[in-house]
C-alpha cells in the first residue's frame, strides 16, 4: 500500500492505494488541474461549488466511457457473431475476457455515479447549512457593533460574542474542509476508473 501527500487547491491530503506513488501524484494533479480551471472562469464560486461542478464534469467524463464501453461490446457481439471474420479461439477468449472486464467496470462506474450523487447531496445540504451559519455570523457581528456603540455595555459581553462568533466560524470552515474531503476523495476514484477504462480500450484496439 501506497502513501502520498497531494496538494489540491491548496489544501494538502494524504492519498494511499496500491497505484504507484506517480499515478497518485497525476491523479490529484488531473483534479487540481480541473477545479482550478473552474475558479478562474467563475472567481465568485465558493470552494464548495467549485467541487461540485468538478465532480459533475468527471460524472460526464464516466457517463462518455460508459457510452462508449457499451458500443465497444456490441462491436465485439458482431465481431463474435459474423462469420467472415475469422477468430482464433485464443482471440475469442481474450475478447471476451475484455468484455466481461468491460462490463464490471460499468458496474463500478453506476456504483460509482449513484454514490457520487449521494455525496453531491450532502455537500448542497452543508452548504445550506454554511449559509445559515454565515447569516448568524453576519447577525452576531451586527449585535456585537450594537453593544460597541452601546456606552452601557460591559467589556464581558462584548468578548463572549466574538468567543461565540468564533467557534461559529470555526465550524462553517471545518464543515468546507469535510465536502471538500468527500469530493475529492470521489473524484479520484472517478479518475482511476477513468484510466483503467481507456487501458480496456487499448487493448480491445490492439
Amino acid at each position: 500500500m501506497n502513501k502520498v501527500s497531494v496538494k489540491i487547491q491548496g489544501s494538502e491530503y494524504q492519498m494511499t492505494g496500491e497505484k504507484s506513488i506517480e499515478t497518485m501524484k497525476k491523479i490529484a494533479e488531473y483534479v487540481d488541474s480541473e477545479m482550478s480551471t473552474i475558479a478562474e472562469a467563475n472567481s465568485r464560486l465558493s470552494v464548495s461549488a467549485v467541487s461540485i461542478l468538478t465532480a459533475l464534469n468527471i460524472a460526464d467524463i464516466l457517463f462518455e466511457c460508459s457510452e462508449e464501453n457499451e458500443e465497444i461490446l456490441k462491436e465485439l457481439e458482431e465481431l463474435k457473431n459474423n462469420p467472415s471474420n475469422v477468430v482464433s479461439n485464443e482471440s475469442a477468449e481474450e475478447i471476451e475476457k475484455l468484455s466481461i472486464a468491460i462490463k464490471e467496470k460499468d458496474k463500478e462506474i453506476e456504483s460509482l455515479n449513484s454514490n457520487l450523487e449521494e455525496k453531491d447531496s450532502e455537500i448542497e445540504e452543508l452548504e445550506s447549512k454554511m449559509k445559515e451559519l454565515m447569516d448568524l455570523v453576519e447577525s452576531k457581528k451586527k449585535e456585537i457593533l450594537e453593544l460597541k456603540n452601546n456606552p452601557v455595555s460591559q467589556e464581558e459581553i462584548v468578548d463572549e460574542k466574538v468567543k461565540e462568533l468564533e467557534l461559529k466560524l470555526e465550524e462553517a470552515n471545518n464543515k468546507i474542509k469535510v465536502a471538500e474531503q468527500i469530493a475529492s476523495e470521489f473524484q479520484n476514484t472517478s479518475y482511476e476508473l477513468q484510466l483503467e477504462n481507456t487501458e480496456l480500450k487499448n487493448k480491445i484496439n490492439k
